[in-house]
């Protein structure tokens, strides 16, 4: 009577089923092709899986929830039986055995995010030493020193001819920015004023060639530690989804127990 009076529940019931098992088995399939192939002996295959794992933890938290759900109004109507019973206890034991796995795969989660952050600033202040040495190569290399003072005179002829010609020197003033224009000025009022300019600007390359560097290597390190905040967030979700679906397994037993116990009576 109570099925034929509310004939929605028998299809609530079914839809909340077979939602939460396309949901269960669905997670199953997808960890399935991301572990392959496995690797477990490397940190960082370790870590990219436990990523994904806690990432996609939520669909089959709520796939359990669904199926239990469905269940729950079967019982409610009185119109469960023994495979009902035993699907409880398989999305109960899903539920719990997840839960079990999360709470094993946070710690294990968080120990290689630190170790990757380590093995990063390793590789960062490797790289940064072999630049500085590379660097300090070219700085003393005969050819780098022929091509600069190459340069140097390639410049210096430049600023002579734009001197010597006041059309393309005002031209050059008023087109140039104020700084820029000034030095022109200075370079006119003052040919001196080239030699030091230009030895400043050598002498200051190798400065800021390793300003560059350090530069670099301060942005990649912030990157580095952005992405492991990110990481150590994903164990804080992991810990969630492990009391998740440690409490809707443990809650779905008692559901079990209490329709066992209104059957009896």
């Amino acid at each position: 009577m109570k099925a034929s009076s509310n004939p929605i529940s028998p299809l609530a019931s079914r839809s909340l089923q077979l939602v939460g098992l396309v949901m269960i088995v669905s997670f199953i399939i997808d960890i399935l092709i991301i572990a392959i192939p496995p690797n477990l002996l490397s940190p960082q295959w370790r870590l990219n899986f436990t990523s994904q794992f806690i990432d996609r933890g939520v669909i089959p938290l709520v796939g359990v929830a669904l199926l239990l759900g469905g269940i729950w109004i079967k019982d409610s109507e009185g119109t469960s039986g023994s495979k009902q019973g035993m699907l409880r206890s398989t999305a109960v034991l899903v539920s719990l055995i997840l839960g079990v796995v999360y709470l094993l795969v946070v710690p294990l989660h968080s120990i290689d995010t630190v170790r990757s952050r380590n093995r990063a600033l390793r590789n960062l202040e490797a790289q940064a030493q072999q630049a500085e040495e590379q660097l300090d190569a070219q700085l003393t290399n005969p050819q780098f020193q022929a091509g600069l003072d190459q340069r140097r005179e390639q410049f210096k002829t430049q600023i002579n001819t734009l001197i010597s010609n006041e059309e393309q020197f005002q031209q050059a003033l008023s087109e140039a920015p104020e700084e820029q224009a000034r030095l022109l000025e200075q370079f006119k009022s003052d040919p001196g004023a080239i030699d030091s300019f230009i030895n400043d600007q050598v002498n200051a390359l190798p400065q800021r060639a390793r300003s560059q560097i350090e530069q670099e290597k301060a942005q990649r390190e912030e990157r580095a530690q952005v992405t492991t905040v990110k990481s150590m967030s994903q164990s804080i979700n992991g810990a969630l989804l492990a009391v998740g679906y440690l409490g809707v397994g443990l809650t779905g037993m008692q559901l079990g127990g209490g329709g066992k116990r209104k059957r009896r009576r």
